[in-house]
């Protein structure tokens, strides 16, 4: 909780506001803490999720990483939220002149939020997309690549956060992606290795534990 928020505050990215979007109660309460003992007035932090309208809606699992306003079999918990019009907020909040970054990880709400910045034409004030595709966690895979296509037919500069996003922790991958926004390549590359070196490491040790099962002598 706040790995994001506690990167993009530091002073190398000299960003001049910080919002921050968060519908579930015990988060809000817990980036609030981390906003004051920060005493950074340039943050916001506000409790609500994005949406394509103003609205609320039941969020499954909140707090929880696999977090989704899609069904989730054997949900343990859930929540009903506030919600925003994204497309309203950034046409109250942005003004074309601003530089904007922006990072979707919305509990499977990426798909209606993007269609609506798209379909306003708010998305154009974004100069820096990152977007995580949850809403495949729920099958929705073709919902994913049709929004794959539309922001690629629209010359939106974005990516995809798989594939700029590397480290342990997500205050790493957040640090990755805007090492790559800002030109550092050499971070970037150098968080990129370290990431693909552990996967290989990993890897490989399944393998071994596979393979010490095989060969393990029956009696």
């Amino acid at each position: 909780m706040g790995e994001t928020l506690g990167e993009v505050m530091k002073p190398r990215w000299g960003f001049d506001r910080i919002w921050s979007f968060e519908p579930v109660r015990e988060c809000v309460i817990e980036l609030d803490r981390i906003v004051a003992s920060h005493n950074d007035d340039r943050v916001t932090i506000v409790p609500a999720g994005w949406w394509s309208s103003d609205t609320e809606m039941l969020l499954n699992n909140p707090g929880a990483l696999n977090a989704s306003i899609e069904e989730i079999a054997g949900a343990e918990a859930s929540e009903q939220c506030r919600f925003i019009d994204a497309a309203g907020w950034m046409a109250e909040n942005i003004g074309l002149e601003d530089e904007v970054w922006l990072k979707l990880n919305i509990e499977a709400s990426e798909v209606a939020v993007l269609g609506r910045l798209l379909d306003t034409g708010e998305i154009d004030k974004i100069d820096h997309l990152v977007v995580h595709f949850d809403v495949e966690l729920a099958g929705k895979f073709s919902e994913a690549n049709a929004m794959r296509k539309r922001l690629n037919e629209s010359d939106v500069p974005w990516r995809e956060a798989n594939r700029v996003m590397f480290g342990r922790t997500q205050e790493a991958k957040t640090s990755t992606w805007l090492a790559w926004t800002n030109g550092s390549r050499v971070g970037f590359s150098l968080n990129m290795m370290e990431h693909r070196a552990r996967r290989v490491l990993w890897q490989a040790r399944v393998k071994a534990r596979r393979w010490a099962r095989t060969a393990r002598p029956t009696r």
